[in-house]
């Protein structure tokens, strides 16, 4: 039987912000991985570890290899490159290059800064309180990377290359940190494999830029997954409203677009706005800033798992029979403690847990993705300071915010099915979800982000979730 090397390189786009960092700066996740010519990448390690988690036990063990019964080592099959980043002309710089070339090139340029994209989070403790303000950078929606795998073996051994790329279209490959909240989501634009056995043409391939997929003649079709259900919020604001505090606001002398005061004093807070990458036809990129074009404006998916999750722990206690905080409770036994703290074990399952330090311990099931909003109207509204002491107006001190006036939005949720959930988890965030589409629970800064709206569970709903869900 013919043996050889299976090639498969892949290019796939960010459909969200990727924050795959490579430390930590004053405590933060903030420095991006980056290459030799100091553009951002994905580790293959990165990638590696995404696939080693997704993919079914058997293939686990055969291809990335794991300890054998009596101890030994299994080496593992597959070879992962770095994921580099593409230029505006779709392709990879895959050397070492001049830092003025690269400048030179629209979206290389703004690669290369410090922090391509930036996003304001609050941190949350163990009980989903906030506790201090930090900054995560990223890469912006639209970015290309190409990599490639590795598998020496049989030429009918094909079909395990193939498992494994198939997994890169599973809902829950989600690249780098933040995952659960809205970063991280990416689509395959091409996936191609080859069956190489003569040395020549094998380094001839290895040669070549990573996005180079011309001689490789097999594409990988994508296969149905089973262990996500995806829960579609069709929502309508229905007041003024905003996420973010600094954001980008709309400024032009246009008349449909108002200015802050009749000073045409800049706003003090605007709307999420994010560039991104776009590509035409002919496969050439652009970094696009958002304008006055009413374009860019973004809910953050952290904005609508901050929310939801706070609002799940409150109907979980609500459903539990615990009124207040048990550890602050000053007529509780130790034994009913203990008791809350074991059930409280199962919904961390869905919204993950903190160690000691504020770092996750274990992500959660719960996603949040990103929405993009398309605004109908841009408002500017006046606000008097207000003492906080005599909450009384504060003499000569105004501020302003832009506002927006949404169309509907459809905002998705994916529950992770791997790990299961208990009947009164699953209870607690159906009752969030409505609060969410009832009106109770706002979304984005102060009092604003009220919805109403519809939820879609799909053609075929879990049953699990149905009966948590209730009767319609």
């Amino acid at each position: 039987m013919t043996r050889g090397w299976h090639i498969a390189r892949i290019t796939i786009e960010t459909t969200s912000p990727v924050s795959c960092t490579s430390q930590l700066h004053g405590g933060i996740e903030s420095i991006l991985v980056r290459d030799a010519n100091g553009l951002p990448m994905i580790p293959g390690s990165t990638i590696q570890g995404l696939l080693v988690d997704l993919c079914a036990p058997c293939d686990r063990f055969a291809l990335f290899g794991g300890r054998e019964e009596d101890g030994s080592a299994r080496p593992a099959r597959l070879i992962f490159s770095n994921a580099l980043a593409h230029d505006s002309a779709n392709g990879v710089v895959s050397f070492p290059e001049a830092p003025e070339a690269l400048f030179k090139d629209p979206i290389l340029g703004q690669l290369l800064s410090e922090a391509p994209l930036r996003r304001d989070h609050v941190r949350l403790d163990h009980r989903h309180a906030a506790t201090e303000k930090f900054t995560r950078s990223a890469v912006p929606t639209g970015t290309r990377f190409s990599f490639e795998i590795l598998f020496a073996g049989y030429e009918d051994e094909a079909c395990l290359l193939d498992r494994v790329v198939a997994l890169l279209r599973h809902p829950l490959f989600r690249v780098g940190g933040a995952s659960r909240r809205g970063y991280g989501r990416v689509r395959v634009l091409e996936a191609r494999r080859g069956f190489v056995t003569n040395p020549q043409v094998f380094r001839s391939i290895m040669e070549s830029p990573l996005c180079d997929q011309t001689r490789l003649s097999e594409g990988i079709r994508a296969a149905d997954f089973a262990d996500v259900t995806s829960i579609r919020l069709r929502l309508r604001a229905v007041n003024p409203w905003r996420t973010g505090a600094n954001g980008l606001a709309v400024r032009t002398d246009e008349p449909d677009h108002p200015q802050a005061d009749l000073r045409s004093k800049p706003v003090d807070a605007a709307p999420t706005r994010e560039a991104r990458i776009t590509w035409d036809d002919h496969d050439k990129g652009t970094w696009s800033t958002p304008g006055s074009d009413r374009t860019g404006y973004i809910l953050p998916g952290s904005a609508i798992r901050g929310p939801l999750a706070h609002r799940t722990l409150y109907h979980w206690n609500r459903i539990q029979g615990m009124v207040i905080d048990a550890d602050t409770a000053p007529d509780v036994t130790v034994g009913k403690i203990a008791e809350w703290s074991s059930r409280r074990g199962r919904l961390n399952i869905l919204l993950g847990t903190l160690n000691s330090t504020g770092t996750t311990t274990r992500p959660g099931t719960l996603i949040a993705e990103d929405v993009e909003i398309s605004p109908q109207e841009v408002v500017v509204v006046n606000h008097n300071g207000i003492d906080r002491f005599t909450g009384g107006v504060r003499a000569g001190v105004v501020f302003s915010e832009e506002l927006i006036i949404a169309e509907e939005f459809t905002s998705e949720i994916l529950i992770d099915e791997r790990e299961d959930l208990d009947a009164d988890t699953r209870a607690a965030l159906c009752h969030a979800i409505r609060d969410l589409c009832e009106g109770r629970l706002a979304l984005g800064a102060k009092s604003y982000g009220f919805c109403v709206g519809s939820v879609d569970w799909g053609s075929s709903p879990p049953a699990h979730w149905m009966s948590a869900w209730g009767p319609t």
